[in-house]
């Protein structure tokens, strides 16, 4: 009786304990992801196909468009934003819950792992050779190592700012991390099920779960050899949902691969002179200098985060990095990096025996990091703010924020004021056609089919991954759009007509959408007036208030 009472109370006091950390990390990430809070052009772009599954039943950007063209990359999150509009929840809304949610996951997640950290003997060898006394230290450190590493996570930027954005990224690494965590702990078939729910929400997730289970496999984790049928289920769950969504692509997209694919494969030609400047900027903003001196810890035993790790960064470097700043998909490494850090920092901990001070070591070499990217943070957050190009290469935030809303407050006139049937040209693809409901020729391809009439992938110093292709002007005037908005222009003031006729060649004037004050949050501005947003329009053309020659 008095057995069980000591368990109820050991329960108790676990369910308060995590009750109380949950509470404090979602605190602490609503907080931070406030100043960072935004929804990116690239978001509308599924926001969009969401609203025609949910509304008319079909995975298509231009209802009616045969055959229609798969230009997003993250299925299953177009699904659950479909599912969201149909129980009355809109997109920005439902992407923007889901990332804190799944941000939120993540943190717990992170503990869980760092709290089960392989234990290794004095000597830093596999758990067989640790002592008794290094496994009573284990629990209060890695738990305080744990929290520490959660408090990193809340620190840096690099994590806060994809779980907002309005994109898949931390969906995506929630699953990932779900599936390393129940990989390690033997549990096969939650960890291919999480891994094929990973994939479906972003294929590039195959990269950090094909490393970790080859880093399980070089491990030696009592779990990395699996026999029999618990392999074989495992193997079904993760291959089956696979094969049968290519299978759908192929019957509905006509296409065995995703057409974003055939979009953004060029970047590999930007891998020396973009990819490898994306991760410098990154390890540069996380201060991974002082993170070095803890790899003289690794062991084989670590392998399990160690080689997704690399897997990924080796992955996004060769692959161009992205135009976007802090690291979106860097995200799912950083994470498995701190979780790694963690481990290491836990053997720190219970490496030298004797006295209880030696315990904090670990500890206090995290809250240091966590201090760091704390500091980093609040200089990246003035330095957003001031400049619109981070490193003259990758788009801040503020910048992205501000490039959507005048684009959805232009799309949001164009449906008042505008004939539906309209075709308009856009040089991105997201929130004005989003707002808007118009029909577009996109500049870039990511949803034209027909890639024909598209020059050759742009390889310079100022190219931008995944926007590489450029449609030419003459490909574009053949599909005679009404508007041609992607040779516009946003501002205070309206160009003069010779400049519309120089950008147009030949005989166009402006259409100007009068924008007038919107909301910037991330801007000192709070409310400005932004002035105009204008697409060319043929002298002749009448297109709705927009006609006859002035």
């Amino acid at each position: 009786m008095h057995l069980m009472s000591s368990l109820d109370a050991i329960d108790r006091r676990t369910w308060v304990t995590w009750s109380a950390g949950l509470l404090v990390a979602a605190i602490g990430l609503y907080l931070h992801r406030r100043v960072w809070t935004f929804t990116c052009d690239d978001a509308y772009i599924s926001f969009r196909y969401a609203r025609n599954l949910a509304e008319f039943g079909a995975l298509t950007f231009d209802v009616g468009h045969v055959p229609p063209v798969e230009g997003y990359t993250n299925f299953l999150w177009v699904v659950l934003l479909a599912a969201g509009m149909g129980i009355g929840i809109a997109p920005e809304l439902c992407a923007s819950v889901l990332g804190f949610l799944s941000g939120l996951a993540i943190l717990g997640f992170v503990f869980a792992l760092v709290t089960s950290a392989p234990i290794g003997g004095r000597g830093g060898g596999d758990s067989s050779r640790g002592g008794t006394a290094h496994a009573r230290r284990r629990p209060v450190a890695s738990q305080r190592c744990g929290a520490l590493c959660v408090g990193m996570l809340l620190a840096t930027p690099m994590f806060v700012v994809w779980t907002s954005g309005g994109l898949e990224t931390s969906t995506a690494t929630l699953f990932v991390l779900g599936a390393v965590f129940a990989g390690i702990n033997g549990r096969l078939r939650a960890a291919a099920l999480l891994s094929v729910l990973g994939v479906l929400t972003r294929p590039d997730a195959v990269v950090p779960l094909t490393g970790a289970a080859l880093g399980c496999l070089l491990s030696g984790q009592r779990h990395a050899r699996p026999r029999g049928s618990k392999l074989a289920h495992a193997l079904l769950i993760f291959v089956v949902p696979l094969v049968l969504h290519m299978c759908w692509r192929r019957w509905f997209y006509d296409a065995w691969l995703p057409h974003t694919w055939e979009v953004k494969r060029h970047g590999a030609s930007l891998a020396r002179s973009h990819g490898a400047r994306y991760l410098w900027v990154w390890g540069r903003d996380l201060g991974l200098m002082w993170w070095l001196p803890l790899a003289v810890l690794l062991r084989r035993r670590h392998l399990v985060l160690a080689v997704p790790v690399v897997a990924s960064v080796g992955y996004v470097v060769s692959v161009g990095g992205d135009f976007m700043a802090y690291g979106r998909f860097l995200q799912t490494g950083l994470v498995l990096l701190v979780c790694l850090v963690g481990w290491l920092a836990t053997d720190i901990s219970r490496r030298v025996g004797g006295r209880a001070w030696t315990q904090w070591r670990g500890p206090i070499a995290l809250a240091s990091l966590a201090v760091l990217l704390g500091a980093s943070g609040s200089r990246l957050l003035v330095k957003d703010r001031a400049s619109a190009w981070q490193d003259g290469m990758f788009e801040s935030v503020a910048a992205m924020d501000r490039f959507a809303r005048v684009r959805v407050a232009a799309g949001e006139w164009m449906r008042e004021n505008l004939p539906s049937d309209l075709l308009v040209s856009v040089g991105a693809a997201g929130a004005m056609p989003y707002a808007s409901g118009l029909s577009v020729v996109d500049t870039y391809g990511l949803v034209e089919r027909d890639l024909s009439g598209f020059r050759a992938p742009d390889t310079g110093t100022k190219a931008r991954p995944g926007h590489q292709l450029r449609a030419t002007l003459e490909y574009v005037k053949s599909r005679e759009p009404d508007l041609l908005c992607h040779l516009g222009y946003a501002g205070p003031q309206i160009p003069p007509t010779r400049e519309a006729r120089r950008r147009g060649r030949g005989d166009y004037r402006w259409a100007c959408i009068p924008v007038g004050e919107i909301a910037l949050p991330l801007e000192q501005q709070g409310l400005q007036d932004v002035g105009t947003y204008c697409c060319l329009r043929r002298e002749s053309q009448i297109v709705g208030p927009f006609g006859g020659t002035p």
